[in-house]
């Protein structure tokens, strides 16, 4: 499983730098030092800022894991992970521990950020529940994307993943909208 992995970070080689540099410009919003007055004056909107630069660093570990799987629908990768000995299974086992690896990585990334932040600016800013949050809710959309995306292929098991999620988008706009969902059923008590 370990070669695996190996490959799978052999051929996103690029984009790992290109994502990694990406989440370095994020960061450096994060940690900008302000003194304790500015903070003060600025508040919610610090933390509104650091909640929008983590969710751009959670974004960006989220597009690295759905690259983690493109690669395989290559004819010559299919070939090499069948003859391997530990088969489909072992590549399906690989690709969830390599999600749930560049996850946590994300998140020991944006806790160092807000520890950091915290350290420089001697304030607590409030953005520990935004770290646990955004991890919690990416482990949950790869448990519900990876299986469409092993079972249709990535192309189609992506199509099938954004219908559902416009669809869930629509229900949920229009049930805070107008309190009642499009075909009749009560949303609320």
């Amino acid at each position: 499983m370990w070669g695996l992995m190996i490959k799978d970070l052999y051929i996103n080689r690029r984009e790992i730098g290109i994502y990694s540099a990406l989440a370095g410009v994020c960061s450096v919003f994060l940690v900008i030092p302000f003194g304790s007055e500015t903070m003060e004056k600025m508040g919610l909107l610090y933390t509104l800022l650091g909640t929008m630069c983590l969710a751009g660093i959670f974004a960006l570990t989220g597009t690295l894991e759905n690259g983690l799987l493109l690669p395989d629908e290559v004819r010559g990768y299919q070939q090499f992970v069948f003859s391997s000995p530990l088969g489909l299974k072992g590549q399906v086992l690989s690709k969830y521990y390599g999600c749930l690896a560049v996850s946590l990585v994300g998140a020991f990334w944006c806790l160092l950020l807000v520890y950091i932040s915290s350290a420089v600016t001697g304030v607590e800013n409030g953005l520990l529940l935004p770290v646990i949050f955004l991890f919690y809710l990416q482990i949950f959309l790869r448990a519900v994307e990876l299986p469409f995306l092993f079972g249709m292929g990535a192309r189609y098991g992506n199509y099938v993943k954004m219908g559902v999620g416009l669809i869930l988008l629509f229900l949920t706009a229009n049930h805070f909208l107008y309190g009642k969902s499009p075909i009749g059923l009560p949303l609320t008590g």
